[in-house]
C-alpha cells in the first residue's frame, strides 16, 4: 500500500494487519488526530501535493538527479520519476 492509498484509506491499514497473524492484536484508531512534524494536530491526509508545490524546479531537478538509479526501490512503492 502506497502513502496515498493511505491516505485515502486508512482503514486499508487494518486491513491487512487482519490479514496477518496480527488479527485481533493490533487495532489502529484513526480517529485520532495525528502531530507530524511542525503542523498541528489533525487527521491523517496527502501532504504530497502541498510539499512539492514548495519545491522549485532546481529542487526537483537535484531530487530527481539523487534519485535516478533508484528506479526499482521508486517502482516498489509504486512512484517514477519525473523527466
Amino acid at each position: 500500500m502506497d502513502y496515498e492509498k493511505f491516505c485515502q484509506n486508512t482503514n486499508l491499514l487494518q486491513d491487512l494487519i487482519d490479514n496477518f497473524k496480527f488479527s485481533g492484536h493490533i487495532t489502529l484508531d484513526f480517529k485520532s488526530n495525528v502531530k507530524v512534524k511542525d503542523y498541528e494536530a489533525q487527521p491523517i491526509h496527502d501532504f504530497n501535493s502541498k510539499q512539492i508545490a514548495r519545491l522549485t524546479n532546481s529542487d526537483i531537478k537535484v531530487i530527481t538527479s539523487s534519485l535516478r538509479n533508484s528506479d526499482e526501490l521508486l517502482s516498489s512503492f509504486g512512484y517514477s520519476l519525473r523527466d
